[in-house]
């Protein structure tokens, strides 16, 4: 768990969030692991939490449901001053390779007469595997296999945020709406990799292979109805 949280805010001092804080998850979920948990964590992890802020390494945030806010955690200045004689670098921190890939949510929907409105909850769905997860995950961990061995860079242009082309770890999310049974036919787009949060003008600092060639945008565009791409020599 000390590890879990450690590196997690050595990270941070290297690229910080937008907001400057990390969401943590502190509530007391149903009895027993589910598939997404992290089998470091577990009730102990308050405690941690709080022994960690008193040794002024790390600041709090609780939650606060009426104003939609979630726990969160930041360093501090004095657990920065302790990682930076380390030199760490983006490169020498990478996702855990056991987590789930395959992650399905179900949406519920409830209709209020009150508000005429209907209200939409999203939470993950602890699913039992099926031939068609288990090849589905298998295909993923193969690409995120292949892209954590592939040659790839991002120039700095020194803009913010700090861009990290090692953060590579796909996952791919499925959904099931209402009390539909588990299936894995709706959505199921990929998520994760470092490019895909990427403003467009910010692209073009990408480099695959290592011979310095940019990279072309893929974009779509529509002639007499019909659909077609750009070409380019690599693409993401």
């Amino acid at each position: 768990m000390i590890e879990g949280v450690v590196c997690n805010l050595a990270y941070t001092t290297l690229s910080p969030p937008p907001t400057g804080w990390l969401s943590v998850n502190t509530r007391n979920g149903a009895k027993g692991k589910n598939r997404y948990d992290n089998r470091a964590f577990g009730k102990p992890y308050r405690k941690l939490l709080d022994l960690l802020a008193e040794e002024g390494l790390l600041e709090r945030q609780i939650s606060d449901a009426i104003r939609g806010e979630v726990s969160s955690i930041r360093p501090t200045e004095r657990f920065a001053h302790m990682v930076q004689p380390l030199a760490l670098k983006l490169a020498d921190f990478a996702s855990d390779p056991s987590g789930e890939v395959i992650l399905l949510s179900r949406v519920a929907r409830t209709y209020s007469a009150e508000t005429r409105r209907t209200r939409k909850s999203k939470k993950l769905f602890d699913y039992d595997d099926t031939e068609i997860s288990q090849d589905y995950r298998v295909a993923v961990q193969e690409l995120n296999a292949f892209l954590d061995a592939a040659d790839i860079e991002f120039l700095d242009d020194g803009l913010e945020p700090l861009v990290d082309p090692r953060s590579r770890m796909l996952t791919r999310r499925f959904t099931i709406f209402d009390e539909q049974v588990t299936r894995f036919d709706q959505v199921g787009r990929l998520f994760g990799g470092f490019w895909m949060t990427l403003k467009r003008e910010r692209r073009k600092q990408i480099r695959i292979n290592g011979d310095g060639e940019p990279l072309l945008r893929l974009d779509e565009w529509k002639c007499d109805g019909a659909y077609g791409f750009s070409h380019g020599h690599k693409s993401l």
